[in-house]
């Protein structure tokens, strides 16, 4: 009887290996996907930010052909100027935001003196009753 109890515990407890879920490897990012992920998340916000400049200085670079195209120059020219200065000034945003600044720290900030500056703190004084006689005093 006894050894049907102990038999009991040990399988509802686990002896430490086997008989328990641990889940499935897709679950615990073991996967390429899982790693893929991770990464994802990761460089998303620089992606982001980095499409962003890169649409802006197109959209510049395009409303500059358009208006030399307009002008009456030729569309082939003026696309290969622009896009090498588009170029050069996405190499020089991102050497500006490559290069280290340090770590920043806070300035310490100056303690702010009261209205009374210049005077001297009150000190505090013992109140003495004279006409009190001392108990310890005999």
């Amino acid at each position: 009887m006894e050894q049907k109890v102990i038999q009991y515990y040990v399988n509802q407890a686990g002896s430490g290996v086997g008989n328990f879920y641990a889940g499935a490897p897709y679950q615990k990012g073991y996967s390429i996907g899982g790693f893929l992920g991770g990464l994802f998340r990761t460089v998303l916000p620089f992606l982001t930010s980095g499409a962003k400049v890169v649409g802006q200085e197109a959209l510049r670079a395009g409303s500059h052909i358009l208006a030399d195209a307009a002008a009456g120059e030729s569309i082939g020219s003026s696309a290969k100027r622009h896009a090498t200065e588009a170029s050069d000034n996405l190499l020089k945003k991102l050497a500006g935001t490559l290069q280290g600044k340090g770590i920043k720290r806070r300035r310490a900030t100056k303690r702010r003196q009261s209205k009374t500056s210049g005077t001297p703190a009150k000190i505090k004084r013992r109140r003495v009753f004279p006409d009190i006689a001392d108990v310890f005093q005999r």
